[in-house]
């Protein structure tokens, strides 16, 4: 798979894709990375995320530190944002170049890392058909920024 060029290119999964997948076999595979600030996430999450806020992807360190930790080992990445308009895809560019460049550079697993997509709509579209069930979890705690 090579890098997308732009924001454009970036592959978007709907929120009935996603919903499918995280209530699949391929769940343990898959990495949700929701992107929102921290007084975002007050307002709920979908279950199982991980987060990095927009703000530290602009250091190559905090996204080595995500591979080498939460994704370590995912096949899929779908990040998102509020409404993945702006900040998610930007920050699902940002990941997917990171990855290409570990590869370029020998670092990293090989062939191994996670593909990056972008959740379509978003959070709040996800939210808007899925907030009643187990997939959305609310009021999430502060977490880490």
């Amino acid at each position: 798979m090579s890098t997308p060029a732009t924001v454009e290119d970036l592959h978007r999964l709907p929120a009935e894709d996603v919903k499918q997948i995280l209530e699949g076999p391929a769940r343990e595979s898959v990495a949700v990375l929701d992107v929102r600030d921290a007084d975002e996430l007050a307002d709920g999450a979908i279950a199982g995320h991980t987060h990095l806020a927009s703000s530290k992807f602009d250091d190559p360190a905090e996204i080595d530190a995500l591979l080498d930790g939460e994704l370590k080992g995912k096949d899929k990445v779908i990040v998102h944002c509020m409404h993945s308009q702006k900040r998610g895809p930007a920050c699902a560019l940002k990941l997917a170049e990171r990855i290409e460049a570990r590869k370029a550079a020998g670092g990293g697993e090989g062939g191994s890392a996670p593909a990056v997509v972008v959740l379509d709509k978003g959070y709040h579209g996800f939210a808007s058909l899925f907030g009643e069930s187990e997939l959305i979890v609310k009021k999430v705690a502060q977490q880490k920024e």
